[in-house]
């Protein structure tokens, strides 16, 4: 079931396509080509965008495009539906519950792999080189832990097999650790530092707000695993179905237009990411003001990386099968502005 978050029912439009405008004079409205593009004759269309995010920073940059109506902009009115992972959002993409989502590169690689019919649009958030960037964190109860001993104890991840346990291995093992000693559990973010605290799992792998909670809460920070042991790769994406994105090739350009710019926007201006983050995070001020941000892509449709990041989970053997490229980046959006 699709459930579209009050919190946001202020910046959301109701799921329907506008009517164009009707000339003055009663003139029928300007027709449109497949692509949902008004002819050249008349105004553009305004299409509505149902857009899955979930509930933490990475979703920063979307809404702050809608907020500074740089979606409208480009052309777009857009609905957010809530997602709690990349993975469980690829089937409501398939089904039409929405039109494009926040995606992880594993789950994306694995579903395309296995022939699953999706796209990616564009790159999302990238891994920061300096740890000071990294809005990803690995906690455990003492600070006498190091990644050596995590070994034979229960480490916790938002999704066994995904991008967050790959990242979780990658740095553990980058930080002298042994990750194949190590049994993996899935558990939700919310719930991590309870379980740390009380034992559960010898630590977790965060990200924010949850990482920035977790400090105030007392918990030792283990290493920045982005930094740690993917530094520079692409980290999250922006996916659609295939049907979708070939159907509608002006959408995707309008889409990653108006992102592009509110990513640019998160990067260099913190104190605006802050405040379109209060608005979606409940979280108190003290830990919203705290947080480090996403490192959002600065150009979102080069997707250069994708061959390291394959190389990566190949290493850690994530990948039953290799992703055919070519379908996975058949969707060539434009910005186009």
């Amino acid at each position: 079931m699709v459930h579209v978050s009050s919190s946001w029912s202020k910046g959301v439009v109701a799921l329907a396509f506008m009517t164009p405008l009707i000339a003055a004079c009663g003139a029928p409205a300007p027709a449109t080509d497949p692509s949902g593009s008004a002819s050249a004759s008349g105004p553009a269309e305004i299409t509505t965008l149902k857009l899955g995010v979930p509930a933490n920073a990475n979703a920063i940059s979307a809404h702050l495009a809608a907020d500074k109506k740089y979606f409208e902009d480009a052309g777009l009115k857009v609905e957010f539906v809530d997602i709690t992972s990349g993975a469980a959002a690829i089937p409501m993409l398939l089904n039409g519950q929405m039109d494009i989502a926040l995606g992880d590169g594993i789950g994306t690689f694995t579903a395309s792999s296995n022939g699953v019919p999706i796209a990616i649009v564009g790159v999302a958030t990238t891994q920061p080189s300096d740890p000071k960037l990294d809005s990803t964190a690995i906690f455990t109860a003492n600070a006498a832990t190091k990644a050596p001993g995590l070994s034979g104890k229960s480490f916790a991840v938002s999704q066994l097999g995904g991008a967050a346990e790959l990242v979780a291995k990658s740095a553990i093992d980058a930080e002298g650790g042994d990750s194949s000693k190590i049994e993996f559990v899935e558990m939700q973010a919310p719930q991590m530092a309870a379980a740390i605290k009380a034992d559960r799992v010898a630590g977790a792998l965060l990200n924010e707000p949850f990482a920035t909670a977790a400090e105030k809460e007392g918990l030792s920070l283990l290493t920045r695993p982005q930094a740690a042991g993917g530094p520079g790769l692409p980290a999250t994406y922006w996916i659609t179905s295939q049907a979708f994105g070939q159907k509608k090739p002006a959408v995707m350009d309008k889409f990653v237009t108006g992102i592009q710019k509110a990513g640019r926007e998160a990067n260099s201006d913190p104190a605006v990411a802050r405040e379109t983050a209060s608005k979606f995070l409940k979280m108190e001020p003290a830990v919203l003001n705290a947080i480090r941000l996403p490192a959002f892509a600065d150009n979102v449709t080069d997707t250069s990386g994708l061959g390291k990041y394959i190389d990566l989970a190949n290493r850690y053997n994530v990948l039953k099968k290799q992703p055919d490229l070519d379908k996975l980046l058949s969707i060539k959006a434009k910005v186009t502005s």
